[in-house]
């Protein structure tokens, strides 16, 4: 696997528990 591919899924990943964890929370936010 690319490394560019493992980093965009982990990025998918952190974002999906931030999410579950903080629904009210935005990406801009987050960032």
């Amino acid at each position: 696997m690319k490394l560019s591919v493992i980093l965009k899924f982990s990025l998918r990943v952190i974002v999906m528990n931030v999410k579950k964890n903080a629904p009210n929370a935005t990406v801009e936010e987050i960032f």
